[in-house]
């Protein structure tokens, strides 16, 4: 199934258009992070967010595709710095808004339409990685020993998988190696660092989008931004290094 959402804000009703506005909050690029205010996200009581849904599910195709306008972008940022191939993101993160859609009659008012898009793109991502991590898995196994035409077996190399977040320290372009070195978190690690520092979700919120008390959020986050410093050390010691005299 594919959702399709070709009409612009500047294209809907003005009622819908200025809901829209006031929770767009993306820099307008595929992929791009948005940086709202700390703890913004508010209560499904009578936000903006809350109208469209309430549309959506009376069947207003056009207030969906609003909400999906207004989140797709931190979705796709979320969710690519979540997977190995960032050229995967967009297949995931079409099918996280149409499992939402799929849904919505569903999603109740305890929280944000923000929590819960975020919650089922956390689990798309996580399902992505272990489907990936068996897929390597057995390629591995299968590759270790092929049979050669004699019969007998033959080693054949594997790629080593660890060497590429080294090959981004080598870039010397801090945001990318911060991308690798996110992207080599924990699928736990990696979604509290970037919620938290990149979303600005509030750690209440955090804790409803990954289903876990405050303080295990708290934890995480500490625990992700060591091992984000002991990543990047060598690229950071060379950039002191190279400001010195």
């Amino acid at each position: 199934m594919e959702l399709r959402c070709t009409r612009t804000t500047s294209e809907m009703p003005s009622d819908m258009t200025r809901e829209a506005g006031e929770l767009d909050r993306s820099p307008g690029q595929p992929g791009a992070v948005a940086l709202p205010l700390r703890g913004a996200g508010r209560a499904m009581n009578d936000s903006p967010d809350s109208r469209l849904v309430r549309r959506c599910q009376e069947g207003d195709m056009e207030a969906y595709c609003a909400l999906a306008s207004m989140y797709r972008d931190r979705v796709h940022a979320f969710v690519s710095r979540g997977i190995r191939d960032p050229s995967a993101a967009e297949d995931l993160v079409q099918d996280v808004f149409v499992n939402a859609y799929a849904h919505i009659g569903r999603f109740g008012r305890r929280a944000s339409f923000q929590t819960w898009i975020f919650r089922i793109a956390h689990n798309r991502v996580i399902d992505h990685n272990r489907r990936e991590r068996r897929r390597r898995l057995v390629l591995g196994r299968s590759l270790d020993s092929v049979s050669s035409h004699d019969g007998s077996e033959a080693e054949v190399p594997i790629p080593d998988l660890a060497a590429e977040p080294a090959r981004a320290v080598e870039r010397s372009e801090l945001s990318r190696c911060l991308d690798e070195a996110i992207r080599g978190l924990s699928d736990k690690l990696r979604a509290v660092v970037v919620l938290y520092d990149i979303e600005g979700m509030p750690y209440e919120e955090i804790a409803q989008v990954l289903g876990c008390p405050v303080g295990t959020v708290k934890s995480r986050l500490f625990n992700a931004r060591a091992e984000l410093r002991r990543k990047l050390a060598p690229y950071l010691a060379a950039d002191a290094e190279s400001g010195v005299g």
